[in-house]
């Protein structure tokens, strides 16, 4: 192999669903959509599953140009009966793709280290002698706590280690873990990167529709909106999410929250678990809007106020606060690895970190923004131009530095 290699010989494969509802899913769409668009590069992808909104989305006016067959409905997340069926499906495709395909010799794979990614990677490498580029998503804290996780996470790195791989993960404190744990001293560092031209746009166009939005939920001019986006889970601080929510609605009459992505089933089932229950009044405040798409997030997420993402694990990027930021909020956070390197690495202003990993900190975070947003009562806490700019400039260096990665890889010399 050498380095005259194009990209036509590259297949991107992401063994989970490309869907905008999945969020490790929004990684390869963003990369992918801006490496068409500012590489004019079109890379072949095989995924579990990809809907026509994210077909559009990445390769406008290109008819299937992502691969998929199966329904949605056989990703399940965990150890069950259906994952185990998508798993055996989703390898019997790629060999078939392999066998149709003699020109690949490049493989770029996404993963998130989770049970029975190990071994559809162990069968990937078995295929072909060929180059692997593994993108690491995160790692998730509970993985590595776990005893048997991190025993099978310890075997596909050992796998890693003796094939033809390059590994190319998303901030430093996982780069750093997988050099202190395993010796894996030659990671790349890609960061998360988002299309903000398509942030632009919606919301120019939106501009009527956001009033309707308000209208449909009830607010009025007096209220004071604090948003959300995403799942309902711990991964995702959701129980931070839930006692700051309980909180803040005992504490102001006039704060809603808006949780855009998940459902009052996931909320409830949550809130039993914490032991906390809200008050019909304060049920009233909580406006819950599920099944709304990734890329038509812009719109409702700008009605907020302030923006929060109360994720707190440092082996996981944190892509939300790239959204967030260029929607041009305040935003409050932890003050994690990851959250500090996305802000630092696309210039972000209007980031405002927590002191402490605690729910304390995080509401204490919230009420002094919102008493200084009070006091100004003017725009001073509008990011979004600004932002914008420094996320376009700085993803198109990143994409920049993917597709020479992809087109070079060290194992190519």
């Amino acid at each position: 192999m050498n380095s005259t290699n194009t990209l036509n010989e590259i297949l991107n494969i992401t063994p989970f669903p490309l869907v905008s509802w999945y969020g490790s899913a929004i990684r390869p769409i963003e990369q992918l959509r801006l490496l068409f668009k500012a590489c004019n590069v079109t890379i072949r992808t095989v995924a579990s599953y990809a809907s026509q909104d994210v077909n559009a989305y990445v390769y406008p006016n290109h008819v299937n140009a992502l691969n998929s067959f199966l329904m949605p409905a056989l990703f399940r997340m965990g150890f069950n009966p259906n994952r185990f069926i998508h798993d055996i499906i989703f390898i019997n495709y790629l060999k078939k793709v392999f066998l149709l395909n003699r020109n690949i010799n490049k493989l770029y794979i996404h993963l998130t280290f989770t049970e029975r990614y190990v071994e559809i990677i162990k069968k990937i490498f078995n295929f072909r002698n060929m180059s692997n580029i593994i993108d690491v998503h995160g790692i998730s804290t509970y993985s590595i706590e776990n005893s048997l996780l991190s025993k099978l996470f310890s075997n596909i790195v050992e796998s890693v280690a003796y094939k033809n791989s390059v590994i190319v993960v998303s901030n430093a404190s996982i780069k750093e873990y997988l050099k202190r744990s395993f010796g894996l001293n030659d990671s790349f560092i890609i960061p998360d990167v988002i299309d903000v031209s398509h942030i632009e746009e919606i919301m120019k166009k939106s501009a009527n529709s956001i009033e309707k939005i308000k209208v449909y939920l009830n607010i009025t001019p007096r209220d004071f909106i604090i948003g959300y986006a995403g799942s309902i889970n711990f991964i995702q601080g959701s129980d931070i999410l839930i006692k700051t929510m309980k909180l803040l609605l005992k504490h102001y009459t006039n704060i809603k929250f808006l949780i855009v992505g998940s459902s009052f089933s996931k909320l409830q089932r949550l809130t039993k678990t914490l032991n906390i229950s809200f008050l019909p009044s304060e049920k009233k405040r909580i406006m819950l809007l599920s099944n709304i798409p990734y890329f038509i997030l812009p719109k409702y997420l700008s009605i907020a106020n302030i923006l929060i993402t109360p994720k707190r694990y440092n082996f996981e990027s944190n892509q939300k606060l790239l959204l967030y930021a260029a929607i041009g909020k305040p935003i409050i956070c932890f003050n994690t690895y990851a959250n500090r390197f996305l802000s630092r690495e696309f210039n972000l202003t209007g980031v405002f970190l927590a002191k402490e990993l605690s729910t304390e900190a995080f509401i204490a975070e919230i009420m002094n923004l919102i008493d200084k947003i009070y006091d100004t009562q003017s725009d001073e806490y509008n990011y979004g131009a600004l932002n914008r700019n420094s996320i376009k400039l700085t993803s198109i260096k990143i994409i920049e530095n993917l597709k020479n990665l992809l087109i070079n890889s060290p194992l190519d010399k």
